[in-house]
């Protein structure tokens, strides 16, 4: 009823302003009285408190006994708040009570307390005086008597100065005297102190130097003594640096200087503090920083890189000095730190008695960076960081020793017509040993000049693959050698000349260089071995497809012929002509090549392959009559005649040559003798005589190629199919087509030859299948 009521208020325009948060009552009857209607809106407001009064009404009825239930809770609330003010009324009368207790003795404890601070803070300051003042007295006696002990002297103004640390005691009459005396006994100890230090440094005398850092610690200010007398020390090396560049005396200079490092840095490893124990190498040495070896060497190795940068740039002659002579130096350097080296171990490597001791609580609270600092110093090199000085100058050597390696190769192939000569090759040969000879000083420096020998003669195969010609007249057999041919000749004479040259320098003249730098050069080798077989291998193409194309004309000549009386006894046209080309090509081809392993290999691969394609195409041969055999017998006599201008020694062309010697006594045997003959599958492969037995077996049996090649289709076949196991099955297709072929026609037998055909093809499958899973 409420909400509905309200409802109808929002909706009406008289009565929605009165709903609003921010109703204002002047503004509104305002706005009334500046309207013409205003004993309407008399009436509508009228009406409105009627309609409100009749819903309170409606509310108090309908909510009688809820608002009667809370007018008795608001009685009993005044009762509890009513014993609630009284019992606050009582406590706050006793906490009075109490305050008048105990606010006057607090106040009297009060004054008591601050009269005893002050008190103990007079004790205080009078035991600090009486102390300063007997410091003072026996700080006089110290300096008095002769010699004077400064090392106490310095524990007595330690000790001052720590009584005057947290009191401020100036402006006691009592003491001026007395801290005039500290200051200016201060200042002579200090004086003596440094005094010490550098006539200690000077002598050597450790003595000294730890009298000296013992006073410096005791006075709390041994950290920036040792960084001075340092700093002295790299000041010093960049004077005389500048000075005079003469690398003698300076490294005369730098091995003194540090040996007075290594003085300062033993006796601050050897010292101690005598109440803590803490080594003084480890209190000077700051956190996160180097260590005090690692930071000084870095200091005198940047100087010396600073000064020859700069005395490079200021001067020619020195300049080229020490890049022209850049292996002497590096020769000094070597000598310097092998005297040095010693040094540099005994203090980046203390012994354990000078070592510092456990980590102090600095580190163990702030762990990170002494574990930076030991990591660097650990991964710090001494020698490295001296040689780095001379970077700069090793890349100027450098780059001129790259020049006297590369300009000889750029300047033999200017004409761009002919390969160098072999005077030249040997100029050349002469510079690579020269530069590894005089870089011999340094390992590091030999490995790099021996890596600027191979690019050297990589740009020299470079140059000579430009000259090789690869056009049609380099490659061809038919006539005379061409002027082509003779150019691959000399370049390839020329690749091998200078491959020996290499070989035998690496191997005895330059035998005394380390391995990395010999092995570098014969790392170069094989490139050249690849550029002369790259060079020659077109030519070796020729003569093999020239061979194979007058092998292949056998197959034009008649084998079939049974008259063994006759002229069939002499070997056949095309092996006379087949010893005719290979002399030839001997003479006018190979024989202009020096004698190498590249053209032997080459040269007995040729034999191999001549043997390989004249037992193929011979086993290919159908029919075959007995003078035919009688023919092919001397063919394959003469054809180990026809291959000696390839290999004086045919045995060592291996299975080649075994092949042709045990194929020739089987041309005479029957199918079954041959089928068990003891050098099939070992010597001679199962393809090679099912091909050959396939002549002994009537036409209706045809051999592998006959049914869709040609014989030279089908020998690229088999060039292309090296594995025996796909060479067989081709057969036993073959074989399977007969059998099919028989059966179409209702024959009752077989030919004799197939039986035996089949056990041998069953043999030498079962053999390759065997050997491919072993």
């Amino acid at each position: 009823m409420a909400s509905s009521l309200f409802k109808e208020f929002k909706e009406d325009n008289s009565y929605a302003p009165f709903l609003e948060e921010n109703f204002d009552v002047q503004s509104h009857v305002s706005q009334l009285v500046q309207g013409l209607l205003i004993t309407d809106h008399l009436n509508k407001l009228t009406l409105g408190l009627n309609c409100l009064e009749r819903e309170i009404e409606s509310q108090v009825g309908s909510h009688y006994e809820d608002l009667l239930s809370q007018a008795t809770g608001v009685e009993t609330l005044e009762d509890v708040l009513n014993t609630m003010h009284t019992r606050i009324q009582t406590l706050l009368a006793g906490v009075e009570r109490l305050r008048v207790r105990v606010v006057e003795p607090f106040h009297r404890v009060e004054r008591h307390t601050l009269v005893l601070g002050r008190l103990q803070a007079s004790c205080e300051l009078l035991r600090r005086v009486i102390r300063c003042l007997m410091l003072c007295h026996r700080l006089q006696q110290q300096l008095s008597t002769e010699p004077r002990d400064i090392t106490k002297a310095a524990i007595s103004l330690s000790e001052l100065d720590h009584l005057g640390r947290d009191v401020d005691l100036s402006g006691l009459e009592v003491l001026e005297k007395e801290q005039r005396l500290v200051r200016q006994a201060r200042s002579d100890v200090e004086k003596q102190a440094s005094l010490m230090m550098d006539r200690g440094m000077e002598l050597q005398n450790q003595t000294q130097v730890g009298t000296a850092l013992q006073v410096f610690h005791n006075l709390g200010m041994l950290a920036p003594s040792v960084e001075r007398v340092l700093n002295s020390l790299t000041s010093s090396i960049n004077r005389s640096v500048a000075m005079a560049l003469d690398v003698n005396a300076l490294l005369q200079m730098t091995q003194d200087t540090r040996r007075g490092g290594a003085c300062q840095t033993v006796v601050l490893a050897k010292k101690r503090d005598p109440v803590t124990h803490v080594c003084f190498l480890e209190e000077v040495q700051r956190p996160g920083k180097c260590d005090l070896f690692t930071s000084v060497w870095q200091s005198v190795t940047q100087v010396l890189t600073q000064e020859f940068s700069k005395a490079a740039q200021e001067s020619t002659i020195i300049r080229q000095y020490l890049e022209v002579d850049y292996p002497k130096l590096v020769r000094l350097y070597g000598d310097l730190w092998r005297r040095l080296e010693g040094i540099t171990v005994e203090m980046m490597h203390p012994p354990p008695d000078l070592s510092p001791p456990a980590a102090s609580l600095h580190d163990t609270l702030d762990g990170e960076e002494p574990r930076e600092s030991s990591e660097k110093t650990q991964n710090f090199d001494p020698e490295e960081a001296l040689r780095c000085t001379l970077i700069p100058l090793e890349e100027a050597y450098l780059s001129r020793s790259r020049s006297r390696l590369l300009d000889p190769v750029n300047l033999m192939f200017a004409a761009h017509e002919a390969p160098p000569a072999k005077d030249e090759v040997d100029a050349l040969i002469k510079t690579i040993t020269s530069e590894l000879n005089v870089s011999a000083v340094d390992k590091a420096l030999s490995e790099t000049v021996a890596r600027n020998v191979a690019e050297s003669l990589h740009l020299f195969c470079v140059k000579c693959q430009q000259l090789i010609d690869t056009s049609g007249d380099a490659s061809q057999v038919i006539g005379p050698a061409t002027a082509a041919q003779g150019l691959n000749v000399t370049v390839v004479n020329q690749l091998l000349y200078l491959r020996n040259q290499v070989d035998r320098t690496a191997s005895a003249t330059l035998a005394h260089l380390p391995l990395p730098v010999t092995s570098t050069l014969l790392l170069a080798l094989p490139a050249i071995n690849a550029l002369m077989s790259s060079a020659v291998q077109p030519l070796f193409e020729s003569l093999t497809d020239a061979i194979e194309a007058i092998v292949l004309t056998m197959h034009s000549e008649n084998f079939s012929g049974n008259d063994t009386s006759g002229t069939d006894s002499q070997c056949s046209l095309y092996m006379k002509e087949l010893q005719g080309f290979i002399a030839r090509a001997a003479e006018d081809y190979l024989v202009p090549y020096l004698p190498s392993d590249i053209i032997k290999q080459r040269t007995h691969h040729l034999a191999c392959r001549s043997l390989e394609l004249f037992v193929r195409h011979a086993s290919l041969l159908r029919p075959i009559g007995e003078s035919g055999k009688m023919r092919l017998a001397a063919d394959f006599a003469q054809m180990e005649m026809a291959i000696s201008p390839l290999c004086s020694r045919p045995s060592e062309l291996g299975r080649p040559y075994r092949v042709v010697r045990s194929f020739r006594p089987l041309l005479f045997l029957t199918v079954e003798h041959i089928a068990n003959s003891p050098s099939v599958g070992d010597v001679i492969p199962f393809s090679t005589l099912l091909h050959f037995l396939f002549a002994r077996a009537p036409q209706e049996m045809r051999s592998p190629h006959q049914a869709r090649w040609s014989v030279s289709r089908y020998s690229k076949w088999l060039d292309e199919h090296q594995d025996e196991r796909e060479r067989l099955q081709l057969v036993q297709g073959t074989l399977e087509a007969y059998v099919a072929g028989v059966r179409a026609k209702n024959l009752t037998q077989f030919a004799s030859a197939y039986p035996p055909m089949l056990a041998m093809l069953e043999k030498g499958l079962a053999f390759h299948t065997a050997a491919s899973k072993t």
